[in-house]
């Protein structure tokens, strides 16, 4: 699985959840569909997260931003965690 861009969206209006942010993530090679598929930038956990139908990304829901610099990582059916080798890198470091 390889992560080619991920986009960090704040939302306009407030939620119930409690989610400020909406995570996307483009890519190629993730499995269709896992069974408890999880995701993390640094310490802050996606809620929600997704794989996209066709495997080509996945999108969760933040409730605080992560730290630049933070890496992602992902879980796929419960195994260890995997670190993707993608770096958060906000245009204001």
């Amino acid at each position: 699985m390889e992560i080619t861009g991920l986009i960090i969206l704040p939302f306009e209006v407030e939620n119930t959840e409690g989610w400020r942010f909406r995570v996307l993530v483009a890519g190629e090679d993730f499995p269709a569909k896992p069974i408890n598929f999880a995701a993390r930038i640094g310490d802050s956990e996606l809620q929600g997260a997704r794989v996209d139908d066709d495997g080509t990304g996945f999108s969760g829901y933040l409730v605080d931003p992560p730290e630049n610099g933070s890496r992602l990582f992902v879980s796929l059916s419960g195994q260890d965690e995997i670190d993707t080798g993608f770096t958060l890198s906000t245009p204001d470091a």
